[in-house]
């Protein structure tokens, strides 16, 4: 039970420590400005952040930055719970203490600014730090937009980023051949919001292979099932970004339509164990668990994953990770009015907020101690990249660009205890991902489904649509019918043949007039007259011609002096004769009746 606080301590956790400033000269004096909202809803709200920020706090100005006056100051306004009311605002606070009331204070300048935990306000106030040449650290701000350090020059994240899972989900996508995929996820809860957002640009911008995302953003809807069909329409593969009762709710709707028998892959993603987002479990204890648990048996979830030390790492701070927890919760509860569930822990979002402090003061130690201006905030900034240390929940490792290189595991429920175990293992550091054991896809299914049906994402595939068991009368009755069409083209198709055949036979191209033969002077044998037996055919007077001219070419004249029967076999015969080429100047010309001439 709160003990009903409501503000901010005005009292410092380490109160005499301010008195040595007229003990002691210090090196240099700095402030380090916390701005976070308060209201306890965030992973990082001061109420459940306070405590380990403070705790770090101690440790810099005890262990790391002894000859550093370390000053620490929180900035909140009342009521701002959450991003969407937060907005903007945090760019205001920071710029009116650090311009105005540190001035009044007479507090020391700024030298850290820890937080906001939303995106919107990071964009802006990395805007204004980057030119206060101020750094920045936060354990939020996943998105991609803070990718380009040419803008954000001194912002440093120390938690998850869309950067770095997006590489973790590639590797698993790329195993599997997936690249269509859906994300639904809920567009008005602001983490999930920049979430999927931001993982779609990253599927869509992808550049060594080509993806095929769709983006299914929905808000304040109680049926999922339209966005579980659109998605079946373009893939098998469905990222669900949602609070946890949310994500049950459609896991549910996917039963009832069918979707977990192992056919299609869901996906989710669940940082750490966060009240903010609540439990991700089948169970509650309503009369659709056995169905629920039914459904997650084909449920996937990206985890972040503590680094183990390396050797040479030593820890900074209490050695104990139990003794640490149990001071946070308590530092919770007495100064920021927060109670901790029983079964709620801190949050690794605060952890690495006290890891990123530590980061900044061993960097700022770095930069004094090599003579080097310690005003000089983008300096600084540089010294925290590109390193790693042994923080209190495993190893923090920023990379060069300033974001840390998170571990991520796959988790697969186990059928038989119905708990989320590791499958699968991502190194942040280089390490290869390894396999610790094999996925159970559901129904028994061993392997992953594939990236696109046989039949089509719509099973609209003609030849499957014929083979379905269901359409086995369609697949006959066409047969049958495209059978009768066959036949019925084959009898027109002879008929047809014979009818041009019988038109060929009774053609009179072959008949030609004796008056149109024109015999040739130097090529006419007169040894004798050639009777015809035609009296009505005039008379050439020829008496044997063997060459002769017939419609402007010259043409072989033989004479047949027997009778021939012009019925349908030599009409057959003289439709094979003037087939054959003998050679490219001998064929059969034409046929003359007066006197039975065949000219070639």
């Amino acid at each position: 039970m709160s003990p009903g606080i409501t503000s901010l301590p005005d009292q410092d956790f380490m109160p005499d420590y301010h008195q040595t400033l007229q003990e002691k000269t210090y090196v240099h004096n700095v402030t380090i400005l916390v701005v976070l909202t308060f209201g306890g809803v965030l992973p990082v709200d001061l109420m459940k952040a306070g405590g380990a920020i403070e705790m770090a706090v101690e440790v810099v100005r005890q262990s790391i930055l002894p000859e550093v006056y370390t000053n620490y100051y929180m900035v909140r306004r009342k009521g701002f719970v959450d991003c969407y009311e937060d907005e903007n605002h945090a760019s205001f606070l920071m710029t009116r203490y650090a311009f105005r009331d540190a001035v009044a204070r007479g507090d020391p300048p700024v030298g850290l600014i820890v937080g906001p935990a939303c995106t919107k306000s990071l964009e802006s106030m990395g805007h204004i730090a980057t030119d206060m040449r101020a750094p920045i650290m936060t354990s939020q701000g996943a998105s991609l937009t803070f990718d380009d350090k040419t803008i954000f020059k001194t912002v440093t994240r120390t938690g998850v980023t869309v950067k770095t899972l997006s590489r973790f989900a590639f590797e698993f996508l790329d195993l599997h051949g997936y690249v269509n995929v859906a994300i639904i996820y809920d567009d008005l809860f602001s983490f999930f919001s920049v979430l999927g957002s931001m993982l779609y640009r990253a599927l869509y911008y992808r550049q060594d292979v080509r993806m095929n995302p769709m983006d299914l953003p929905y808000r304040n809807i109680s049926d999922y099932s339209p966005y579980l069909y659109r998605a079946s329409n373009n893939s098998r593969v469905f990222f669900i970004l949602a609070d946890a009762q949310s994500l049950r709710t459609i896991m549910l709707t996917a039963f009832d339509l069918g979707m977990t028998n192992g056919d299609y892959v869901f996906l989710t993603c669940v940082w750490y164990k966060e009240k903010y987002w609540g439990d991700y479990t089948y169970r509650n204890s309503d009369e659709r668990d056995e169905e629920a648990r039914q459904a997650y048996r084909t449920l996937l979830v990206f985890r972040e994953r503590p680094m183990t030390p390396t050797q040479n790492e030593t820890a900074t701070g209490p050695q104990d990770f139990a003794q640490a927890q149990s001071r946070v919760k308590s530092i919770a509860w007495n100064r920021y009015g927060y109670g901790f569930d029983n079964n709620e822990d801190v949050s690794s979002a605060v952890w690495e907020l006290y890891e990123g402090i530590l980061l900044w003061a061993r960097a700022l130690n770095e930069t004094i101690s090599e003579g080097e201006d310690p005003k000089n905030g983008t300096r600084v900034t540089q010294r925290m990249w590109n390193r790693q240390v042994q923080g209190i929940n495993g190893t923090l490792a920023i990379d060069a660009n300033g974001d840390r290189n998170c571990s991520y595991a796959l988790l697969d429920m186990s059928p038989s205890s119905g708990i989320f175990k590791e499958v699968f293992v991502y190194d942040g550091r280089g390490q290869p991902s390894r396999w610790i054991r094999t996925v159970d896809w559901g129904s028994g299914r061993e392997r992953a489904p594939p990236n696109e049906p046989k039949c089509g994402y719509r099973n609209d595939k003609l030849l499957c649509f014929l083979r379905t068991e269901e359409n086995n009368h369609v697949y006959t009755a066409v047969g049958a019918v495209g059978g009768a069409v066959v036949l019925l083209l084959l009898g027109a198709l002879l008929v047809y043949r014979k009818y041009r055949t019988e038109q060929a036979l009774h053609d009179t191209w072959w008949r030609a007039s004796y008056s149109d033969i024109k015999p040739l002077d130097n090529t006419v044998s007169r040894s004798r007259r050639m009777a015809s037996p035609f009296s009505e055919e005039p008379d050439l007077g020829l008496k044997k011609v063997t060459v002769a001219r017939y419609q402007d070419r010259m043409v072989m004249v033989k004479t047949i002096t027997h009778k021939i029967e012009m019925n349908r076999h030599f009409l057959v015969y003289v439709s094979k004769v003037s087939s054959i080429n003998i050679n490219a100047d001998v064929r059969l010309v034409s046929l003359s009746s007066a006197k039975v001439n065949i000219f070639f």
